[in-house]
């Protein structure tokens, strides 16, 4: 047995003292902070690279993807003019803006063309696949008219287009229109109070003619028209609101060989609601289906129930959409079919409308010649 003397032995004691010690040290609680913090402070920043990067490569995927578009719609005869785009946004948006952009479809004599002090691209870093067009509040539209183009200038509240692009036409759109005032030099006037558009585009089964694969809704209120429409009872419409599918795909190309090619297929529209304020008359519901004849020209049946037929029938008279003897004829052959309303409102008709031969019936007295509808240059299948 070893002996120790007492100078050791105290040693030895302070020695396993101090190792017990160590062993169990514990750092102050402020240490764990620091360390949290240190870690949280890593983990930002490698997402905040990351997301910079991320926007980054986003921007210029836009700036890509409108340059594409731009060669595209040359191509295909559009005048499409711009200058360099200015990028802004980050760190939430993805904003280009094309500084005296226009637009105008193709030919010498565009149908319409538009022009503006700016025009704004925007999209979402976590959402680019999806776009939004902010037009400025003051525009420019020239409409193409049979006494020459008419250019409307003035402002909008608010006039956007989003959508989602597909393949060959957009996966949805949505356009809102807000006290939009456009004035020409001779006084006409175009715009609305509230307008929005909305669509869905579905090509999944494009050969299906039971399937949608365009959905629509159209509504707008205080709508104003172009002059040159020469609308019987003035260019303002109160309220419309149209909501419709196009049944089967229609195929990308020119228009009217993909038209008739739909056509063929057995495509159709189908519109389950139709309803309008218009002067004194006033659409209250309406449904029908609408396909296209041989020479690519609207045929179809609707229900109606309207107010104010006869007001508008004395319209088209006067306006020259309808002749004196065809007016008299409609009047007298819907005269027997007014109800009244239980209400003490003005009475209420049912109408059975066709469109036919270039022409609207009501039951089998010719209403009026329906609008010759031009969709594009010819082609040899047609």
């Amino acid at each position: 047995m070893v002996e120790y003397t007492d100078k050791e032995r105290q040693r030895k004691i302070r020695s396993a003292f101090q190792a017990r010690q160590v062993m169990n040290y514990k750092p102050p609680a402020y240490f764990a902070v620091i360390r949290r913090t240190m870690i949280s402070l890593v983990a930002i920043a490698t997402f905040s690279i990351a997301y910079v990067a991320m926007w980054f490569y986003t921007a210029q995927g836009l700036r890509s993807n409108l340059e594409d578009w731009a060669v595209n719609a040359r191509q295909a005869g559009w005048a499409v003019t711009y200058k360099q785009p200015v990028l802004s946004g980050f760190p939430f948006a993805i904003r280009l803006t094309l500084n005296t952009p226009s637009f105008a479809t193709s030919g010498d004599d565009p149908d319409w063309s538009w022009k503006g002090p700016e025009l704004v691209i925007q999209s979402r870093p976590w959402n680019p696949g999806r776009y939004l067009l902010k037009f400025p509040e003051h525009n420019e539209l020239t409409l193409k008219t049979k006494a020459g183009p008419v250019s409307y200038g003035g402002l909008s509240q608010e006039l956007t287009v989003e959508f989602k692009p597909g393949e060959h036409w957009p996966k949805d759109l949505l356009i809102h229109a807000k006290n939009v005032a456009l004035q020409a030099i001779t006084g006409a006037k175009v715009g609305a109070r509230s307008a929005t558009i909305e669509a869905t585009h579905d090509p999944s089964n494009p050969e299906d003619i039971k399937s949608p694969s365009l959905s629509f809704k159209i509504n707008a209120q205080d709508l104003v028209l172009p002059a040159h429409f020469k609308l019987p009872m003035g260019a303002k419409v109160s309220k419309l609101s149209i909501n419709g599918a196009v049944m089967g795909g229609i195929e990308p190309g020119l228009l009217r060989s993909s038209l008739a090619t739909w056509r063929d297929a057995g495509g159709t529209m189908e519109i389950p609601k139709f309803s309008m304020r218009y002067g004194p008359f006033h659409l209250i519901r309406s449904d029908g289906t609408v396909a296209l004849d041989g020479n690519l020209q609207p045929v179809g049946a609707f229900t109606a129930k309207v107010i104010g037929f006869h007001e508008f029938i004395d319209a088209l008279r006067v306006s020259g959409w309808v002749r004196g003897k065809d007016s008299l004829t409609v009047k007298l052959v819907t005269s027997a079919f007014f109800q009244k309303d239980e209400n003490g409102g003005p009475p209420t008709l049912n109408l059975a409308v066709s469109i036919q031969n270039g022409k609207i019936f009501t039951g089998q007295a010719k209403l009026v010649d329906m609008p010759h509808v031009n969709w594009g240059p010819k082609v040899a299948s047609d």
